[in-house]
């Protein structure tokens, strides 16, 4: 006969074990019914009606790999992918997964339409690629560098009061491939009443090895697609936005860094408007051909603004191994330039070598020299003067050099030019072409007095 302790502690065990294979199987039922939840409710219900709400939000198609929902309520969309159509630009997006805070038994059984069913929206590692529609028409009778820069971008407006954007990408194309603007991106934009957003942005350059940052802080008024905010660039690497100045001006534009504050004002169809200040830092700027000078070094401040920029301060560049001080008015549509530049460390290397790109000359001396920059961008006209002390070319001596002169329609005129070599003196006028063309206009004339050869 057993004892009452082993028939309490045998009892005790049946207990445990029907409690547990109760637990265990309420946890199946559960699972199970999870599951066939997801499967066979969520997913088939949920997905075509999402797919179409945000199909009529940005006016394209929407494609889902699949739907799930939680306990509490959010909803999450696996692999998203949708085109938001625009001219001449179309947004290309795709999320790794959104994540949208929803009121799902009001959106399953449709009690509420979608838009007041929906408390907030998060995208996940999207990846948004602007493409430059190709069946756009292109601007007829207006020079890439002339034509407004009216910004038409494609916005995506979804019905709901919160969205974030986590560990994005952005690109802009062009042409064939893609070119990478921001990383890292991070957006924040929420509403009370639906017809003012408050907006914040943060991205990082995609340069290897830079520290570029971007910010914005504003506001968005559905009604008008306006925005309008504040805008910091810390140490924006200047490399990734010289081809689009190469594109629309000719000009090349690499390395260095860029920091800027600027208020900024976008309307779609409109253009962008904005008034920064900027510090650029050993910034490297290379004219169209055929010259092809190379400034390099550039660093100081600069007022930008859609249509010029303003030098009121000094910047500093060198040409060569000449270090230059310049200030003045860039404008960007079509209006004369007014620069001004000058030198006291003027290198004859420079003008002969790195300018006039006479390599076969050797030449040693330094001096001091002035010009300045006027006409239109596309093809300015630069009138300069120079002196120079003793000297050297290909080994002869010069005392003293004088010069006065000015480019202008691939020409470089020497309206006149006067100096001591070999215990005599010389004049000299005339003019060359920089083309190397065939036929391309070439005169000088040169008065030699008491010259001891």
């Amino acid at each position: 006969m057993r004892s009452k302790p082993q028939a309490a502690a045998k009892t005790a065990t049946k207990k445990r074990r029907r409690w547990l294979r109760w637990t265990l199987g309420t946890l199946g039922v559960l699972a199970a019914a999870y599951f066939f939840f997801q499967y066979a409710v969520v997913d088939p219900k949920l997905k075509p009606l999402i797919e179409q709400k945000l199909a009529e939000a940005v006016h394209s198609p929407v494609v889902i790999q699949s739907v799930r929902a939680g306990l509490t309520g959010d909803v999450v969309l696996n692999k998203v992918s949708l085109v938001v159509p625009g001219q001449p630009w179309e947004s290309h997006i795709q999320v790794d997964q959104v994540s949208v805070s929803v009121e799902l038994i009001n959106l399953l059984f449709q009690r509420k339409p979608l838009e007041n069913c929906l408390d907030s929206l998060s995208f996940v590692r999207p990846q948004i690629v602007l493409v430059k529609n190709q069946a756009s028409p292109p601007s007829l009778g207006v020079p890439a560098a002339q034509a407004p820069p009216s910004v038409a971008v494609p916005i995506p407006l979804f019905p709901v009061p919160k969205v974030s954007v986590r560990n994005g990408s952005f690109s802009v194309q062009g042409e064939k491939t893609p070119r990478s603007i921001f990383t890292g991106l991070n957006f924040d934009a929420s509403t009370s009443n639906r017809t003012t957003w408050g907006l914040s942005l943060s991205a990082h350059s995609p340069e290897t090895g830079s520290q570029g940052v971007v910010r914005f802080e504003g506001g968005f008024q559905p009604e008008n697609l306006k925005v309008r905010g504040v805008v910091q660039l810390q140490q924006w690497p200047l490399g990734s936005l010289g081809s689009t100045l190469k594109e629309t001006t000719g000009w090349d534009l690499s390395d260095g860094t860029i920091s800027a504050e600027s208020p900024v004002v976008f309307q779609q169809g409109r253009e962008l408007w904005y008034d920064a200040k900027a510090d650029v830092s050993q910034a490297t700027l290379k004219t169209p051909g055929p010259v092809f000078i190379t400034f390099s070094n550039i660093s100081g401040r600069a007022i930008l603004r859609p249509k010029e920029i303003n030098i009121a301060n000094a910047i500093s560049y060198q040409v060569g191994q000449t270090p230059w001080k310049a200030t003045g008015f860039v404008p960007l549509d079509g209006r004369p330039l007014s620069v001004k530049a000058s030198t006291n460390q003027l290198y004859l290397s420079t003008v002969l070598n790195d300018i006039l790109k006479l390599n076969q000359v050797k030449s040693e001396g330094t001096g001091s020299a002035s010009l300045v920059v006027s006409g239109p961008l596309e093809a300015p006209i630069v009138a300069a003067t120079a002196k120079l002390g003793p000297s050297k070319l290909n080994q002869w001596p010069v005392d003293s050099f004088e010069i006065k002169g000015r480019f202008e329609n691939q020409i470089l005129y020497f309206e006149s030019a006067w100096g001591k070599l070999m215990g005599g003196s010389f004049t000299a006028d005339g003019l060359t072409s920089v083309l190397d063309q065939p036929g391309a206009p070439v005169s000088l004339r040169v008065n030699l007095v008491d010259v001891q050869a």
